[in-house]
């Protein structure tokens, strides 16, 4: 006798589609701006959910994002060093 949550294809078990059964609850077609992520990505910084409904950003947004990222803490990086950098390739 077999799991009903078990199908007899796969060992894995099943789970039930309620939430996407619900009316509504797919995500909306719309896509959110750059803006937008960028807020949301700060609230999930300080431990806020962030309100995105499921939406996914596009690649070039997440390129965007990323490389915003990586700038600021290059900068705060270079903060760090006193007097003016330099790179020593020997070393």
């Amino acid at each position: 006798m077999t799991d009903p949550g078990i199908s007899s294809t796969d060992d894995y078990p099943t789970l039930p589609n309620s939430a996407m059964e619900e009316e509504g609850a797919a995500p909306p077609a719309t896509r959110l701006s750059l803006r937008a992520w960028f807020v949301e990505g700060l609230r999930a910084g300080i431990f806020l959910m962030p309100r995105v409904a499921g939406r996914t950003p596009t690649p070039l947004q997440a390129l965007i994002l990323t490389a915003l990222v990586v700038a600021v803490e290059v900068a705060l990086f270079r903060i760090e060093i006193a007097g003016p950098a330099r790179l020593d390739v020997q070393a």
